[in-house]
Protein backbone atom coordinates (compact mmCIF):
# COMPACT_ATOMS: atom_id res chain seq x y z
CA UNK A 1 0.00 0.00 0.00
CA UNK A 2 1.35 3.40 -0.96
CA UNK A 3 1.64 6.20 1.62
CA UNK A 4 -1.24 8.05 -0.09
CA UNK A 5 -3.46 4.96 0.06
CA UNK A 6 -2.54 4.41 3.71
CA UNK A 7 -3.41 8.03 4.56
CA UNK A 8 -6.70 7.71 2.65
CA UNK A 9 -7.64 4.56 4.64
CA UNK A 10 -6.72 6.19 7.96
CA UNK A 11 -8.74 9.30 7.10
CA UNK A 12 -11.79 7.30 6.03
CA UNK A 13 -11.60 5.05 9.11
CA UNK A 14 -11.52 8.16 11.32
CA UNK A 15 -14.39 9.70 9.39
CA UNK A 16 -16.43 6.50 9.72
CA UNK A 17 -15.81 6.45 13.48
CA UNK A 18 -17.02 10.04 13.79
CA UNK A 19 -20.07 9.33 11.67
CA UNK A 20 -20.92 6.31 13.85
CA UNK A 21 -20.70 8.50 16.96
CA UNK A 22 -22.90 11.17 15.38
CA UNK A 23 -25.41 8.51 14.36
CA UNK A 24 -25.53 7.13 17.90
CA UNK A 25 -26.08 10.59 19.41
CA UNK A 26 -28.82 11.41 16.91
CA UNK A 27 -30.51 8.07 17.48
CA UNK A 28 -30.59 8.66 21.23
CA UNK A 29 -31.75 12.25 20.94
CA UNK A 30 -34.61 11.27 18.65
CA UNK A 31 -36.18 8.94 21.21
CA UNK A 32 -39.58 10.11 22.36
CA UNK A 33 -39.50 11.90 25.72
CA UNK A 34 -40.65 10.00 28.77
CA UNK A 35 -44.24 10.72 29.58
CA UNK A 36 -45.50 11.39 33.07
CA UNK A 37 -47.78 8.73 34.54
CA UNK A 38 -51.43 9.69 34.39
CA UNK A 39 -53.81 7.55 36.41
CA UNK A 40 -57.54 7.11 36.08
CA UNK A 41 -60.07 9.02 38.13
CA UNK A 42 -62.50 7.17 40.38
CA UNK A 43 -65.28 8.03 37.96
CA UNK A 44 -63.35 6.59 35.00
CA UNK A 45 -62.69 3.37 36.89
CA UNK A 46 -66.27 2.96 38.00
CA UNK A 47 -67.66 3.80 34.57
CA UNK A 48 -65.59 0.98 33.08
CA UNK A 49 -67.51 -1.64 35.07
CA UNK A 50 -71.00 -2.13 33.65
CA UNK A 51 -72.22 -3.71 36.91
CA UNK A 52 -71.82 -0.46 38.86
CA UNK A 53 -75.07 1.44 39.33
CA UNK A 54 -77.36 -1.44 38.40
CA UNK A 55 -80.02 -2.09 41.04
CA UNK A 56 -79.56 -5.88 40.91
CA UNK A 57 -75.76 -5.63 41.28
CA UNK A 58 -74.14 -6.51 44.58
CA UNK A 59 -70.75 -5.13 43.51
CA UNK A 60 -69.10 -2.88 46.06
CA UNK A 61 -67.66 0.22 44.31
CA UNK A 62 -65.01 0.58 47.02
CA UNK A 63 -63.71 -2.92 46.32
CA UNK A 64 -63.59 -2.12 42.61
CA UNK A 65 -61.65 1.08 43.31
CA UNK A 66 -59.25 -0.71 45.66
CA UNK A 67 -58.51 -3.44 43.12
CA UNK A 68 -58.12 -0.90 40.34
CA UNK A 69 -55.66 1.17 42.41
CA UNK A 70 -53.62 -1.97 43.17
CA UNK A 71 -53.44 -2.82 39.46
CA UNK A 72 -52.60 0.77 38.60
CA UNK A 73 -49.70 0.73 41.10
CA UNK A 74 -48.27 -2.40 39.48
CA UNK A 75 -48.56 -0.87 36.00
CA UNK A 76 -46.97 2.35 37.15
CA UNK A 77 -44.05 0.45 38.68
CA UNK A 78 -43.43 -1.43 35.45
CA UNK A 79 -43.76 1.57 33.17
CA UNK A 80 -41.85 4.30 34.98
Amino acid sequence: MTPQEHKWVETNNSLCAVLRQVHDVLALSSLPPKREWVGLTDEEILSADPRIGKPESDVNPYQILGSARDLEALLKERNT
